[in-house]
């Protein structure tokens, strides 16, 4: 028996913790049209950027953005920045957990489409 195992007793069980994603039929791969589209924004936005700007549709946490987008929850928090000062996100906070949502503004660059008159 090791030592780890004496010490910590028979009930010592390796344990895997692993974020489950709020949303999972979120992760659908794109269409033809839908990929063409995406790469004009990630021309404008950079890879990550872009990819964080469609992930907020989904309303996730800061870690699930950086989880799924495939970065650190720094990274994703600081995209996250950029994108709510672009005026493209905003976040709701509920005690320690804040969620990221598209703007009108954001949802209209996503969707090719011009932004309500009333929310310039």
């Amino acid at each position: 028996m090791a030592r780890e195992d004496r010490e910590l007793g028979e009930y010592a069980l390796p344990v895997l913790v692993y974020p489950v994603l709020r949303n999972p039929g979120s992760t659908r791969r794109p269409g033809p049209i839908e990929r063409a589209e995406s790469r004009y924004l990630t021309e404008l936005l950079g890879g990550t950027r872009s990819q964080i700007l469609r992930l907020a549709a989904d309303g996730p946490t800061t870690t699930e953005l950086g989880c799924r987008a495939g970065v650190s929850v720094a990274t994703a928090s600081r995209h996250a920045a950029a994108l709510r000062n672009a005026g493209l996100t905003t976040c709701r906070r509920h005690r320690s957990t804040v969620t990221h949502h598209l703007t009108s503004l954001g949802a209209a660059l996503l969707n090719g489409t011009p932004e309500p008159e009333g929310e310039r």
